[in-house]
């Protein structure tokens, strides 16, 4: 285990601090959760907001998709 920060996936405030749309958030938990159903065939089944936390990616402030922002 390790400990990681961010804010928890329903703390709207604090994840529009960091200059995040909830939409894109929604949009990537979504097809993420889809991705491990439908393509590996198993799925993470503990998804409480305190599992799921929201960071952008170390080199950009303001994205969560990485280097493809048409996710």
């Amino acid at each position: 285990m390790e400990f990681v920060e961010g804010p928890q996936v329903n703390d709207l405030k604090s994840i529009q601090k960091l200059g995040i749309n909830p939409h894109d958030i929604a949009r990537l938990v979504s097809r993420t959760y889809a991705e491990m159903m439908f393509k590996h065939g198993f799925v993470h089944c503990d998804p409480h907001a305190a599992n799921l936390l929201v960071r952008t990616f170390p080199s950009s402030k303001s994205g969560i998709f990485g280097m493809t922002s048409n996710c």
